[in-house]
């Protein structure tokens, strides 16, 4: 019975946000404002269309929606990161070279800010080299409150140490990160 409340609260949730982007559409269009993007669904398309001044698309992700008017930003609609497996299935469906240009362009591979505990407990245990163990032991703190293991602040050259590490040996713990958020994360550690 639950699960039906969620699937309902889900697709209340989405004509929601449909109903207000679209009324951000009308309005812009109302005051001739020019209307580069309407999206339902966050992120790049997976699907859409141009007709006039505006693209109409479905974003990847199913949550959400925007409305862009010329001059805006969209970086703030893009998710901070994705896995590497779901960022290579969102652009695996991408079909505009425009939009899968603006993903390539905007996301970097970098190191994990984050591990789930598991992981990053299997991950160590699965390293042979000790020296490899130690830089990445005093690289991560354990946070019980959130069960992750969170990167301290590092110097570049253990974080280029540290990304070779799970590349060479765990390439799904690198996550895509919006290169706005690598700004942010390497002015606090750095």
């Amino acid at each position: 019975m639950g699960f039906i409340f969620f699937i309902i609260a889900i697709i209340g949730f989405g004509i929601l946000v449909f109903v207000h982007e679209f009324g951000h559409f009308i309005m812009g269009k109302l005051f001739k404002i020019k209307v580069e993007i309407f999206s339902i669904g966050l992120g790049p398309a997976i699907f859409g269309f141009q007709k006039g001044d505006t693209f109409y698309q479905i974003g990847a992700i199913p949550f959400g929606g925007f409305c862009k008017f010329k001059g805006e930003d969209t970086l703030e609609d893009l998710p901070v990161k994705f896995t590497i497996n779901m960022f290579e299935d969102i652009k695996s469906k991408i079909k505009s070279e425009t939009t899968k240009k603006l993903l390539l362009d905007n996301y970097n591979l970098g190191v994990p800010y984050e591990i789930l505990k598991e992981d990053f407990e299997n991950f160590i245990n699965s390293l042979k080299n000790e020296d490899e163990i130690t830089l990445l032991n005093d690289s991560y703190k354990f946070n019980l409150s959130d069960n992750k293991y969170i990167l301290n602040k590092i110097d570049k050259e253990e974080y280029k140490k540290i990304y070779k590490i799970i590349e060479d040996n765990n390439k799904n713990l690198l996550k895509y990160i919006l290169n706005n958020e690598i700004s942010k994360i390497e002015k606090k550690k750095f």
